[in-house]
């Protein structure tokens, strides 16, 4: 009774960093009058990065009786370092009991395993629709607009439609994208002249001729003396990469028959140069070569 007679006064106490004040004094007094959830969430999504209408949603929901409320707050509390054993243990149970409910209409197409809530929305989540229909209903959903971490559970039948919905600017939150991702993704996210905020990428595999999967399938250990030649589209798409101007970490799969030679583009090019992380995996054939280069 006492450690949940601290967490009312803790959830009492609650306020907005001095940045948020001015937005928060201006929401809460119209949580009295008519003012819907829906024009709450709205103010959420457009401010993603902010606490205030977190806040001022999380009233919004306590005065409903809704738990989400008591799990926003505790949430934020907790970015805030201000969580304590006690609130730790009811922010895993509200989560464990509503964290699937709350996702709404992403719901169908969020696997259970990798989601994670932080300030009290969902955070990092792994994708995996069943159908075309599924993924054309939530192109421009507003709810993706906290998601900061995306992982791609493999689309091939409908990829175009995937990778339209990640490319609609209601993901502005998104600094982290992993898992199966079409060339024509990489192509328009490097290219593109809007700039994302995305610092990790881990794409599948690069465009060439010979193909990676044509080296490994017909038994070649090594690719042609003349070697790959790797898509010019994808070469610009990592190398100049407009599109991408705070890429850090870079995940490339399938180089292991590739000599380091061919990706001297991406290695000396002015994305390589930005790169703090650059992973791979390497035959053990071409292994000095990568590392010749990389010395350089």
């Amino acid at each position: 009774l006492a450690a949940l007679g601290r967490m009312k006064t803790t959830l009492r106490n609650v306020e907005p960093a001095p940045e948020h004040a001015a937005l928060l004094a201006r929401l809460r007094p119209r949580l009295r009058g008519d003012r819907q959830a829906d024009e709450l969430l709205a103010e959420i999504h457009e401010r993603p990065e902010d606490d205030a209408p977190r806040l001022a949603y999380a009233d919004y929901l306590a005065q409903r009786g809704d738990p989400r409320g008591e799990f926003i707050n505790l949430q934020i509390n907790e970015a805030r370092g201000q969580a304590t054993r006690e609130s730790k243990r009811r922010e895993k149970e509200l989560l464990e009991r509503h964290g699937l409910t709350w996702l709404g209409d992403l719901q169908p197409v969020i696997n259970k395993t990798g989601l994670k809530y932080r300030r009290g929305f969902p955070d990092s989540v792994v994708f995996s629709a069943n159908n075309e229909a599924q993924v054309e209903k939530l192109i421009g959903h507003p709810a993706w607009a906290t998601i900061r971490s995306l992982t791609m559970d493999g689309h091939w039948r409908f990829q175009s439609r995937v990778d339209a919905m990640i490319l609609d600017p209601v993901f502005r939150s998104l600094r982290e994208l992993h898992g199966y991702t079409s060339f024509e993704l990489l192509r328009a996210l490097g290219s593109s002249a809007t700039p994302r905020a995305i610092t990790t990428l881990e794409f599948n595999q690069l465009r060439m001729t010979p193909s990676i999967g044509w080296s490994q399938h017909t038994g070649y250990g090594v690719m042609p003396p003349e070697g790959p030649k790797v898509f010019v589209d994808h070469q610009v798409a990592l190398t100049d990469c407009p599109g991408l101007p705070d890429l850090r970490d870079l995940t490339l799969h399938w180089l292991f028959r590739v000599d380091a030679k061919f990706m001297r583009w991406l290695f000396f090019g002015p994305m390589g140069a930005k790169l703090e992380r650059f992973a791979t995996r390497v035959g053990a054939a071409f292994l000095p070569s990568y590392m010749r280069e990389l010395a350089e």
